[in-house]
């Protein structure tokens, strides 16, 4: 009998202390309201031995002999991959040469690490006892910009490996997948928490040292408040933004190195701004709760506001903003509204926090002049009307084909 599993994840957009999270200062990060979804059939629907995986955003369908798979698993490079299946709620992290061997024996020059990172999730996850691959086809696709400071990848790990933990035959007899009768179901927390520990694993094969933020909100949705590996929920009012896209390429990589070089020639300096970002993220936590308790609260708006615009300044004292991000900001200001860079900086996306009842006319006549800009490669600015704090992974289970 083939299973054919539906899933999706939110991506994500940190709405305070970015950087200064990889010094263990607190960050806040929300789900947004643009979701990776996959499809996950096993066995392969055209009856054939083989893994094939679609991924339509990168224009990429890679796929493999079963065989070819089985003499990788046989082989002295195979770690940790070769005990698959692994524990469903403790993954072991990929070891940099498990990631180094999979790349080179089973993807193509110049594939996407995220690649490598579906072959880790598969494998791992629906590996049998007897040491068989189940055939399969996956496909991917998603609403959210890649390379942007969004959590593409992160929502990308996690509907992987929400879908392929519900596909398998020990995942879906251990874990609890909640009400499936209705359609679309969020699994249990103790079932969350798995998928988020495999997502985490993929994001470590894409990127080597993810903080955790991305793929946590990515997997229990809504709001977090991110510290030191450690999260929680935060209470999140109903929130409309702005997400612009300035089309500029950022290297999150190089970002994060030039903070840390600057911190590490001017630690005096860098480290009592750091800190402002953390004590920043927690007055955000505090402002964000009495929004949701009171929507209308005209002081807490504006304290959200003068927030958002203080870690903005933050940002670009530690070097990571852009002059395109410095225009969206000023032009958001004209208009009356508060905005800042989310992600990485250097590029990316900026977000601009659109108040409850702000008059539609002024937004529309701010979005038309934004999308009116061009900062790079002749591609005009992209601005989506989106929202935050919305639901994490959820599955779709068809038993039969």
């Amino acid at each position: 009998m083939a299973a054919h599993v539906e899933a999706s994840a939110p991506g994500k957009v940190i709405l305070f202390g970015e950087h200064s999270v990889v010094y263990g200062k607190p960050a806040v990060a929300a789900a947004v309201a643009l979701r990776t979804s996959s499809q996950l059939t096993s066995p392969a629907p055209d009856g054939t031995p083989t893994l094939t995986v679609e991924l339509p955003d990168i224009g990429v369908t890679r796929t493999w002999p079963l065989e070819r798979l089985q003499v990788f698993l046989a082989s002295d490079d195979a770690g940790v991959l070769a005990d698959a299946p692994l524990p469903l709620a403790s993954p072991p992290r990929p070891e940099p040469a498990l990631v180094d061997a999979l790349t080179a024996s089973l993807l193509e020059d110049g594939d996407h690490a995220a690649i490598a990172a579906f072959l880790y999730l598969y494998i791992g996850i629906l590996r049998r006892a007897d040491g068989t691959v189940p055939s399969g086809k996956v496909r991917a696709a998603s609403q959210l910009p890649i390379g942007a400071g969004l959590g593409s990848s992160a929502a990308f790990s996690a509907c992987l490996a929400a879908a392929a933990m519900r596909a398998s035959p020990q995942a879906a007899a251990e874990l609890q997948w909640g009400d499936e009768t209705s359609g679309e179901a969020a699994p249990a927390p103790a079932t969350l928490d798995a998928i988020n520990a495999w997502a985490f694993c993929a994001e470590v094969v894409i990127h080597g040292t993810p903080s955790g933020i991305d793929n946590t909100v990515s997997t229990f949705g809504a709001a977090v408040r991110y510290e030191a590996a450690v999260s929680s929920p935060v209470a999140l009012p109903s929130l409309s933004l702005l997400l612009v896209d300035t089309r500029v390429p950022r290297s999150t990589k190089t970002l994060v190195a030039g903070v840390r070089a600057k911190r590490d020639t001017f630690p005096d300096v860098m480290d009592p701004v750091l800190d402002a970002m953390g004590a920043l993220a927690d007055s955000a936590v505090g402002v964000l709760s009495a929004l949701a308790h009171s929507p209308a609260s005209d002081d807490a708006v504006s304290e959200l506001g003068e927030l958002v615009e203080t870690n903005q300044a933050l940002l670009a004292a530690i070097g990571v903003s852009h002059p395109a991000l410095a225009t969206v900001m000023t032009t958001a200001a004209r208009h009356g509204f508060p905005a800042k860079l989310t992600g990485a900086g250097g590029g990316g996306c900026a977000i601009i926090l659109l108040p409850p009842g702000c008059d539609a006319a002024v937004e529309d006549a701010l979005v038309a002049e934004l999308e009116s800009m061009v900062f790079y490669n002749n591609e005009h600015v992209k601005v989506i009307r989106t929202s935050i704090g919305t639901p994490g992974v959820t599955l779709r289970l068809c038993p039969t084909l």
